[in-house]
């Protein structure tokens, strides 16, 4: 998980979820309101399998994005190849197209989450690099800068002439 740690991310969801999975490892980089609450709530669990790496930038973050097996809902590491496992909320649905390139869950449900951590487990390796090639891909189709920037122009181009 990367990205600012408050009540409403979900990620007291998350860690109850890894509880249950104690085989698999979560890294939570960033900080915020309810940081010290969590580092808490992981304590009390014995959580070994949890570990929160504060506030991460650069080539650091870069490296730990790229060596993650999945990154649990931030979009824009799509770039990077790594699959993604997000919430069925606001924009995240229009980002993850399942089966091809993550897994979306249920918002604060812990056996949807679990459920869609299961399938990332269940990847055979090469399901698992075509997910990445496909976020790869994604990426470059839909959120590269001058991609961005030639659907803007045709937006203003399209506005200007209407007017």
């Amino acid at each position: 998980y990367l990205g600012r740690l408050s009540y409403e991310k979900g990620i007291k969801t998350l860690i109850n979820v890894f509880k249950i999975k104690p085989h698999l490892h979560l890294k939570i980089a960033g900080t915020g309101v309810a940081e010290n609450e969590l580092k808490k709530y992981t304590r009390e669990l014995g959580l070994s399998n949890v570990e929160f790496l504060g506030f991460v930038s650069g080539e650091k973050l870069l490296n730990i994005v790229s060596a993650a097996y999945f990154t649990m809902v931030p979009s824009e590491w799509y770039a990077l190849g790594t699959p993604v496992i997000g919430s069925d909320i606001g924009g995240i649905p229009e980002l993850i197209v399942g089966g091809k390139n993550g897994f979306l869950h249920k918002p604060k449900d812990e056996q949807s989450l679990s459920e869609a951590l299961q399938c990332a487990e269940g990847l055979s390796r090469e399901e698992y690099e075509s997910f990445c090639t496909f976020s790869v891909d994604m990426a470059r189709e839909f959120f590269d800068n001058r991609v961005y920037y030639q659907k803007l122009i045709k937006l203003y181009e399209q506005i200007t002439q209407k007017g």
